[in-house]
């Protein structure tokens, strides 16, 4: 299942993320792309999306593809501040999860400044994405830190302290080259690929 970022980067990752799509479903995985409450094609506003309606978007995603697929293990693929969707849904869930977090979002604040338009308190300013102050303040207090039952892998230039796997690549997804150029981070998709297919 893959679990988008918000806002502008899950513009930019469309076309990485339906080449990711198809390349696990040709290695015989049920694949399931989904919009989360507010966002993409989804109902609702940008300026509605929070940390809690992404997780709970997720949670009806997992529902879904476990019902369509028959298949007790779903794996969560998860993209920048998609794993602080997973992160919040994981203490909701029976069972145990496993993650690929590639390039998660660390540290709330630090997005909020990267990603302002005209500073970290602007009403809208996630590249031109309204933001409500709920998500703010989410941001401010950071993710929810994984149950044990959890295995995590991250993937990309952030390593995560609770994975017990990192995988370094050299693509960059969300630069303005590969966004101009139409580029596809395939080397990462291999990468994503193999790991989860040897799990």
């Amino acid at each position: 299942m893959l679990c988008n970022p918000f806002g502008e980067e899950a513009l930019r990752v469309h076309r990485p993320f339906k080449k990711l799509a198809e390349a696990c479903a040709d290695t015989g995985f049920h694949v399931l792309r989904f919009d989360y409450l507010g966002a993409g094609d989804s109902h609702g506003d940008d300026v509605d999306v929070t940390i809690e309606s992404m997780s709970q978007s997720l949670l009806w995603a997992d529902e879904e593809i476990r019902e369509l697929s028959n298949c007790r293990d779903v794996i969560w693929i998860t993209l920048g501040l998609g794993f602080w969707a997973a992160m919040r849904a994981l203490p909701t869930v029976m069972g145990a999860r496993k993650i690929l977090a590639w390039d998660p979002v660390l540290c709330g604040e630090a997005y909020l400044a990267s990603t302002s338009e005209q500073g970290a308190d602007a009403v809208e300013g996630f590249l031109g994405f309204p933001v409500s102050q709920k998500l703010k303040h989410e941001l401010r207090e950071g993710y929810q830190h994984p149950v044990e039952a959890t295995d995590i892998t991250s993937i990309g230039a952030y390593e995560l302290p609770e994975a017990r796997k990192h995988i370094p690549v050299k693509d960059i997804w969300n630069a303005d080259y590969a966004l101009n150029a139409y580029i596809v981070p395939t080397e990462t998709i291999r990468l994503i690929v193999e790991e989860v297919s040897s799990w």
